[in-house]
């Protein structure tokens, strides 16, 4: 499950994006969803629906705090602040929100990118 679609290629890029969205969105796993939302954080683009869906109303804490860092990933956030920002996340600190996302992109000056 570790690898899925994180070091191939395909010939259907667009079919296996669509793929893994749906196991955000639909699989019963949430191992499985929160492998997804990973993928997606480097495979996908700013503002996948999918993120922002899973992001917003995910059942479980840490697939929405994988969606939280794919999508500042995505936003093209220094490494160490996403890895800093989701720690603070998965301890309480912050919320895995859109509105945090958004001040951290604000807080490191960066504009998202794609």
């Amino acid at each position: 499950m570790n690898n899925l679609g994180f070091h191939y290629q395909f010939n259907n890029e667009e079919e296996v994006y669509r793929k893994i969205q749906s196991l955000l969105l639909n699989d019963t796993d949430n191992d499985v969803r929160r492998c997804a939302a990973s993928v997606l954080g480097t495979r996908s683009k700013w503002l996948d629906s999918a993120l922002l869906k899973a992001l917003n109303s995910d059942p479980d804490e840490l697939v929405r705090i994988a969606a939280f860092e794919s999508l500042l990933q995505l936003a093209g956030v220094p490494a160490q602040i996403e890895f800093r920002e989701a720690e603070r996340a998965k301890i309480g600190e912050i919320k895995p929100t859109f509105e945090e996302i958004e001040r951290i992109i604000t807080e490191c000056n960066r504009p998202p990118v794609g």
